[in-house]
């Protein structure tokens, strides 16, 4: 699970800067899918290096707060997510709006590299959000 002190994913931090919960079977339609807001999906099993890759979300979700929801795909799901979302290999970040995927990224990335994807997919979020290029 992504709960717990000795995950390298720490889902509770993440959440108190801005992002959503864990997403599953159970709730991906009303949490990704329905959302009004454009969507970062994280996909990732857990592992060391991921923990580098929290800190860029934890940081993005606070820079796009109100602007982009972040969530995280539980890793439990993730197999069973493979062939709907077409994930071939973790991590893979997924962005939706309207309920359509609009962008994806495969591979471990840096704060700036993610940003920019999340510009790229989506050039009006710039406007609503406090971005910085600035490493937090």
């Amino acid at each position: 699970m992504l709960l717990g002190k000795d995950t390298y994913w720490d889902h509770k931090s993440l959440a108190e800067t801005g992002a959503s919960l864990t997403v599953g079977p159970d709730n991906f339609g009303c949490e990704v899918v329905d959302e009004e807001r454009p969507v970062l999906l994280a996909c990732s099993h857990l592992c060391p290096e991921f923990r580098e890759q929290k800190e860029i979300l934890q940081s993005l979700s606070k820079s796009y707060a109100g602007a982009l929801k972040v969530c995280l795909l539980d890793t439990d799901c993730i197999a069973a997510f493979r062939e709907t979302l077409g994930i071939v290999g973790t991590p893979t970040f997924l962005i939706f709006h309207g309920g359509k995927e609009k962008g994806r990224m495969l591979g471990r990335v840096d704060r700036e590299a993610l940003a920019s994807f999340v510009l790229r997919t989506l050039p009006h979020i710039k406007s609503l959000c406090n971005y910085s290029t600035e490493v937090e």
